[in-house]
């Protein structure tokens, strides 16, 4: 694979540069504790649905599927939104009810309730993170952008550690109702942080504008701009080459990511372990995914970051095989031996998501930033409406087992095609820096 020359200068950058940037250091901050919360409150669901209500792997895929559902529905139109409102403002407001939302919970009476809560609290994160990837290019320069989307990553999976690990402490002694009013705070938290984010001009030159228009335009107007704005968007990823090649392969990993993940549960608890390992597996696999942000944010610098993505899908498809062997009882239920391989599946998934954010954003003009992060979230994500029921439906018929082996077949077919792709056509450009 190609050495990239023109990044070796980035060899001294620590990963932490870009927290340097207050106003980076402050989203960072908001960052990390709606993602703790985050992770509090999915521990106390997987554990609610699996444990308490009894529920199965059908039900669990649907609780899956109401996670990604907006994204595939509203997340591109979300994207034409974003480009034109303050992203301060977006993350703000998309906190606050996303906060609200989760403290509904309290009062989950049934799953049929928690999918609409996690319907409705989709809506706004699919505006929340367009608005985050805008203001993390307009906040640093690009040589920035792979530590800061480490750090990004970094966040996620440390919340993944420290989430699950308190979530499951606390299921101990408690009900997954603290955990819901935990994470519900820790988004007004969060909001009250990024509040403390200044606009910059940008920001302020786009705010002003939109306002100055919505008084003026009428409807028919505004709804011939919106489809402009959005076509704009679909035609900027179609005409780069670059861009459909990241969608189309993070489109094909979270498949293989969503088939199998709503089923781990139910393969833990198979394997006769307690209710309680369940947040130290995750907690392990936010370990592994830390090590990887780590990782990326020195290799990325160095090798081409399509090519750490295709190494970190092979190495990914052989643990998911020993996943699937697992479970038929080929490999004992040791608990050392699984929290080894939770860490690595955490490692491998963090290297390709640090990449594909990366690459991305490198790819994409700032005015388009929204519209194409959300559309290729949209295209991501909907392996999330599709890939959960089918790998609950398959679970009946190959056994869990047979779904993590079929997980790391596609992944190795996924690797081996971008391989060969890559070689074929020389796209070292997908890593210009």
């Amino acid at each position: 694979m190609k050495l990239i020359d023109n990044e070796v200068f980035l060899l001294n950058e620590s990963i932490i540069t870009p927290l340097k940037n207050k106003n980076f250091r402050n989203l960072f901050i908001s960052q990390v504790i709606s993602d703790i919360g985050t992770w509090f409150d999915m521990t106390a669901i997987i554990v609610l649905l699996a444990y308490h209500w009894n529920l199965g792997a059908v039900s669990i895929a649907v609780y899956t599927v109401s996670i990604g559902l907006p994204w595939v529905i509203f997340g591109p139109f979300a994207g034409v939104w974003v480009d034109k409102l303050p992203k301060k403002t977006v993350m703000i407001l998309s906190d606050v009810f996303r906060g609200i939302l989760v403290l509904f919970l309290l009062i989950a009476p049934n799953l049929y309730f928690v999918v609409l809560i996690m319907v409705c609290k989709g809506l706004f994160s699919a505006l929340f993170e367009p608005a985050k990837q805008t203001s993390i290019k307009l906040l640093l320069s690009e040589d920035q952008l792979l530590n800061a989307n480490s750090l990004s990553q970094l966040s996620f999976q440390s919340s993944r550690i420290i989430g699950p690990a308190l979530g499951s402490l606390l299921l101990v002694f408690s009900t997954p109702q603290t955990a819901f009013i935990i994470d519900g705070f820790s988004f007004f938290i969060s909001a009250i942080i990024l509040f403390m984010i200044p606009l910059n001009q940008y920001e302020k030159y786009l705010s002003t504008t939109h306002v100055n228009e919505t008084g003026q335009k009428k409807l028919a107007t505004k709804m011939k701009d919106f489809s402009r704005d959005f076509k704009e968007g679909i035609q900027h990823i179609f005409s780069n080459r670059i861009l459909i090649i990241l969608i189309l392969y993070i489109t094909g990993v979270n498949f293989v990511i969503f088939l199998f993940e709503s089923l781990s549960v139910l393969l833990a608890k198979q394997m006769e372990f307690s209710e309680e390992s369940i947040g130290i597996f995750v907690s392990v696999s936010g370990i592994g995914a830390v090590a990887g942000a780590i990782i990326t944010s020195r290799l990325g610098v160095k090798i081409n970051k399509f090519s750490l993505m295709i190494y970190s899908s092979l190495f990914l498809s052989f643990i998911l095989g020993m996943v699937g062997f697992g479970g038929f009882g080929v490999l004992p239920p040791n608990l050392l031996l699984w929290l080894i391989v939770w860490f690595l599946l955490g490692l491998f998934l963090a290297i390709i998501s640090v990449c594909y954010s990366t690459l991305l954003q490198i790819n994409t003009p700032t005015d388009l930033m929204g519209r194409v992060s959300s559309t290729a979230n949209a295209f991501g994500t909907i392996a999330l409406v599709v890939a959960p029921l089918l790998g609950s439906f398959l679970a009946q018929w190959i056994q869990i087992g047979g779904v993590f082996l079929l997980s790391g077949l596609i992944m190795l077919t996924i690797c081996l095609a971008s391989f060969i792709y890559l070689k074929q056509n020389k796209v070292h450009e997908l890593n210009h820096s």
